[in-house]
């Protein structure tokens, strides 16, 4: 994966994290297998996928 490709990747997911209604639990599950399948993408989107927590709704966003 090209360093273009791999900003807007994490571009594209902070920007659904980011938001009230984040991402469901298998989503998010996803995520994490991906981290784990893929160094490069685990390097990219590491920092993002701290930031993210459950909200009141049990749903998976950026400082919940």
């Amino acid at each position: 994966m090209n360093s273009v490709a791999k900003e807007l990747l994490k571009q594209f997911i902070e920007s659904v994290l980011d938001d009230d209604c984040g991402i469901n639990k298998e989503s998010h599950s996803l995520l994490m297998q991906m981290l784990v399948a893929d160094k490069d993408i685990a390097n990219v989107l590491h920092e993002s996928l701290e930031l993210c927590g459950q909200n009141a709704d049990g749903r998976y966003v950026i400082n919940p």
